[in-house]
């Protein structure tokens, strides 16, 4: 599969935007996929559209832009990430003529699909892929794929797979010692289920998914969380402008009365002398 984005005013709106184009190198068979511009958020919407039509593809040929592979060699982009687990190879293309195909399918669109817009009054990024999805691409295919020479095709079925938890963003966070975590400048509480699960200090998995939502996982479980309005304060770390207590004192109201001892009380039964 050849990937690329075409930068350019589909809405003839006088605003570039990116309408990402992935070509099947066997066949020629095309799908796109129109956004603002060419981001993570983009080339998952337009992989998970391919999958979902025809399975997982064996290889993504890209270029060098950071959306598909890392500068750096000791981390991946969150594309090669999700590649990693589907399966999928990535291949680096080092120059324009290396993605012939996929260049030329830019000119079709840029000429077909920018009138066709046109011709129906388009002017938001929904209705285009709405245009793009219901038969405008299938008439592209109709006209200009061919067949393989191999009939047997390198796509594997998606079976029970959750795309929804491969095609997303996913970063390390800490348990701090209230079950919160912080993540994208917000805070969120492990409920009481999962605090059975995962300790304080232990590392986790958070996810935000392309619908922008968040999830927590620790060792592939998936963990109850709420986004909390601000992040709690231990009275053991607050100020005091009153007569200080005693070491013992401070560790009673600390454990009992802090958030999350009020919130999960069940975690501070007596359990003996």
């Amino acid at each position: 599969m050849q990937i690329d984005g075409s930068i350019h005013d589909w809405l003839d709106e006088g605003r570039h935007r990116c309408l990402l184009n992935m070509v099947d190198d066997a066949t020629s068979k095309t799908h796109a996929h129109l956004e603002s511009g060419e981001t993570t958020r983009c080339v998952f919407r337009a992989i998970w559209e391919w999958i979902e039509r025809y399975g997982i593809p064996l290889a993504f040929y890209v270029d060098l832009k950071t959306v598909y592979v890392s500068p750096k060699n000791t981390s991946f982009s969150h594309v090669e990430k999700a590649c990693k687990k589907l399966g999928i190879r990535i291949i680096k293309a080092y120059s324009a003529q290396a993605k012939g195909r996929v260049e030329r399918k830019h000119a079709v669109y840029q000429d077909r699909f920018v009138k066709e817009l046109r011709l129906k009054k388009i002017k938001t990024e929904e209705e285009a892929n709405a245009v793009l999805n219901n038969g405008f691409i299938d008439k592209l295919n109709e006209k200009f794929a061919k067949p393989a020479r191999n009939t047997e095709s390198a796509h594997r079925p998606l079976g029970k797979i959750d795309l929804n938890q491969i095609l997303c963003w996913e970063y390390k966070r800490e348990v701090g010692n209230d079950w919160t975590f912080s993540f994208m400048n917000e805070c969120y509480q492990i409920e009481r289920e999962s605090g059975y699960i995962v300790k304080p200090n232990n590392k986790i998995i958070v996810r935000r998914h392309i619908d922008g939502s968040t999830s927590a996982w620790y060792n592939d479980i998936a963990l109850v969380i709420t986004l909390l309005a601000k992040k709690p304060q231990s009275l053991l770390r607050q100020k005091s402008s009153v007569v200080p207590m005693s070491a013992s004192a401070a560790g009673k109201i600390g454990r009992h009365r802090s958030p999350w001892g009020q919130f999960n009380p069940n975690f501070f039964k007596k359990t003996g002398t």
